[in-house]
């Protein structure tokens, strides 16, 4: 169950492997006309939370939460949520980083590593890259999800030294894993997760 933001107290590595299943889905049902999953498709925030939480680090890491790991736990995300918006600025925005850290301007390219089908499909070749505080400000300015307990920060985008934070609270239970959260605190800034 995704909140506004989009957070998943399973974590990134969880949404990156349920994107390559639902994205694809969805696209093709839309491709066919039917829409009856556009709503909750763009419901999500995940642009937004991509912004916040995906740092510049050569080493590829993101704000670890839930049981995903800190390093290449997005690999499948961005490609997938590239489509689930028509705001050319968000696409702008999510192009300037998914280029600085998976694709042509990143240090060692991965293109999203096992799904690199997705990377060639869904890249918005149409749209000029854009830095994000200009494209989508409000890539700077703070999540506050006091539905699921997830609030994050970015102080800016430009280079490893960036300062990312994520505090993150279970306010909502639902069907699955059902059991109790306690507060986690996510800090990556200075080079350093």
């Amino acid at each position: 169950s995704y909140g506004p933001s989009g957070y998943m107290q399973e974590g990134l590595s969880y949404l990156a492997y349920v994107l390559p299943i639902l994205g694809p889905a969805v696209y093709l049902a839309k491709h066919m006309g039917i829409s009856i999953f556009d709503e909750a498709w763009s419901r999500p925030d995940w642009h937004n939370l991509a912004l916040h939480i995906i740092s510049l680090r050569k080493q590829r890491n993101s704000l670890q939460f839930g049981v995903s790991e800190s390093t290449y736990s997005y690999n499948g995300f961005m490609p997938f949520i590239f489509n689930s918006t028509n705001d050319t600025n968000i696409k702008a925005a999510l192009k300037w980083l998914y280029d600085r850290t998976m694709g042509i301007n990143s240090s060692s390219p991965a293109y999203d590593g096992k799904d690199k089908s997705a990377a060639l499909l869904y890249y918005p070749y149409e749209i000029v890259a854009q830095h994000p505080s200009i494209a989508f400000p409000r890539s700077i300015s703070m999540i506050s999800d006091n539905i699921d307990g997830f609030y994050g920060f970015r102080n800016r985008y430009r280079d490893e030294n960036d300062v990312l934070i994520a505090l993150m609270n279970r306010n909502r239970r639902h069907g699955g894993w059902n059991a109790n959260e306690t507060f986690a605190l996510s800090i990556i800034s200075h080079n350093t997760t």
